[in-house]
């Protein structure tokens, strides 16, 4: 092979890197700008206070492998039914989730898709 050639190949592969390394940034960027949209959406919306009944609760187990093993992450949600007949069902902490009695009545308390509280009657 000669030394063109050579140069060639190599000038390629700068190239590919340099492709691949804006396709992570753009990816990184769309991923950061949409989570920075959904947060700004919600903070415009007024935080509302509905009466509502607890209805569900469910949890997602995600298991991840990292360098050192396994790690497992727990999400929690709750379901809520508005008197209009609305459900909705937010991301809650691990405390609210074991507080939360099905059935029981109270305050519902959110801002756009972020739940803020349920108060009990």
């Amino acid at each position: 092979m000669d030394v063109n050639r050579l140069e060639y190949l190599w000038m390629r592969a700068g190239g590919i890197d340099r492709l691949l390394s804006f396709f992570c940034f753009a990816v990184l960027a769309a991923v950061i700008g949409t989570l920075a949209g959904r947060w700004a959406k919600d903070r415009l919306k007024p935080r509302r206070s509905v009466p509502a009944r607890f209805t569900a609760r469910r949890s997602e187990v995600c298991r991840h492998k990292t360098s050192r093993g396994e790690s497992t992450t727990v999400h929690f949600y709750a379901t809520f039914e508005t008197e209009d007949g609305e459900s909705m069902e937010f991301s809650v902490s691990d405390d609210e989730y074991g507080r939360l009695v099905w059935g029981e009545r109270g305050t519902l308390r959110y801002q756009g898709a972020r739940y803020l509280g349920f108060e009990q009657e």
